[in-house]
């Protein structure tokens, strides 16, 4: 599946108004640059707990659950930057794709580690910076030692400085850069994933 995510004031529901407390949030920070970002969730890799056998009797199911955390992190990008959202669970991210983008974000659980790896190595060859996020990177960032940018905790101030990083610079760093969140968004200030 590759989306281009719409902005965020278009409900998912047109005909419909959201609650003033039920908006899309986004970060507070104004880029000054147009960026094009690349979010890829990496296909799981087959074992009980992701149900895949469970899969044919379930028609069109090819995933067990949407990628929330990497879809709330586009959904707080700055309204003027473009997103495509690729998930490697329904088809791999293509050749296209990440010449198209500028940043290449991914993120994932301990079980798609290899593939999290094989997403940068790719946008690697394409000369694009990499940032992992996730629950992986935040309970072992040891894993991701290729990785650009590290995104470790919640969404707070860490997606914030993230987003700084990328508006002044999409080249890749020297050494690996790690952003930790100190201060988490509340819960009721997330934006709604962008489905």
């Amino acid at each position: 599946m590759t989306a281009t995510l719409p902005p965020a004031d278009q409900s998912l529901f047109p005909d419909q108004t959201a609650e003033p407390g039920l908006r899309s949030h986004r970060t507070p920070y104004v880029p000054q640059n147009k960026r094009r970002i690349l979010c890829v969730f990496p296909k799981y890799t087959r074992s009980f707990g992701t149900l895949h056998h469970a899969y044919p009797l379930t028609r069109g199911v090819k995933a067990f659950m949407p990628p929330q955390g990497i879809l709330v992190a586009a959904a707080y990008l700055p309204e003027e930057w473009e997103v495509r959202f690729v998930d490697e669970n329904i088809q791999p991210a293509k050749k296209q794709d990440y010449q198209w983008a500028d940043v290449v974000i991914t993120s994932g659980m301990h079980i798609q580690k290899n593939q999290i790896n094989q997403i940068n190595e790719l946008a690697h060859k394409y000369g694009k910076i990499t940032v992992v996020g996730g629950p992986s990177v935040s309970g072992c960032p040891e894993y991701y030692p290729d990785f650009d940018l590290l995104h470790i905790g919640e969404l707070g101030d860490a997606m914030d400085r993230l987003i700084e990083h990328l508006d002044h610079s999409i080249d890749r760093p020297a050494q690996q850069i790690r952003f930790e969140t100190r201060d988490r968004l509340p819960l009721d200030e997330f934006p709604i994933p962008a489905y």
